[in-house]
């Protein structure tokens, strides 16, 4: 739709009339229900819609709990494991790690976890596993459970071998981010700048 697309470009309105601007695109799609969508997909666009709307202007709770709502609805209905699932769970755990809201992540990136092992296409299931491990590398990080973090690091070293080398540079450099943050938090300096240093190779272009 118009308003998603337009939403893209505005991920954080910086001045009131932005904000008027934007709550009046999406007027229709604030004032609609779940009951009003006549298809899974109707549904999602409206999930996501209201979800970057709600972040733009600030109201990350209410991002949230459109978000959770959604996850649980599309839990309960269910539809086949698919491309839209791996979505649904995405978006909610991701918006998550960016509101700092964690209520029932653990069990939902449990949850997910166990989705994207029974995907057999290699692109879906890149897809679903590098953001699946960057939002918890960063939850631990983002509660100071630096130990856990390696831990995590540890256990998912087999896995990690195998698909590094696809993972996209925007993952790679958030990794090495928080990489290089615990490595701080843990007083292994010399660690951390040399990963700020991969940083700044890897951006240099």
């Amino acid at each position: 739709s118009y308003q998603r697309l337009y939403l893209r470009k505005k991920l954080y309105c910086r001045t009131k009339k932005e904000k008027e601007d934007l709550t009046k695109l999406m007027a229709p799609v604030i004032k609609s229900k779940e009951v009003d969508m006549l298809s899974r997909t109707a549904l999602a666009m409206r999930s996501m819609g209201l979800c970057d709307y709600y972040t733009a202007i600030g109201q990350s709770r209410k991002a949230f709990e459109v978000s959770r709502v959604h996850l649980e609805l599309s839990k309960n209905s269910g539809d086949k494991i698919d491309t839209t699932t791996i979505s649904e769970y995405l978006q909610h755990l991701t918006l998550c790690v960016r509101s700092g809201i964690y209520e029932g992540f653990e069990e939902n990136m449990k949850r997910f976890k166990e989705i994207i092992y029974t995907v057999r296409n290699n692109q879906k299931f890149m897809m679903g596993y590098e953001r699946w491990y960057n939002c918890a590398f960063i939850y631990y990080n983002r509660l100071g459970e630096f130990a856990k973090a390696l831990e995590f690091i540890n256990s998912e070293k087999a896995t990690m071998s195998r698909v590094e080398h696809d993972l996209s540079m925007k993952s790679r450099v958030s990794l090495w981010y928080f990489t290089a943050y615990n490595h701080y938090a843990t007083r292994n300096y010399k660690a951390a700048l040399k990963m700020i240093q991969k940083i700044l190779n890897a951006t240099d272009d």
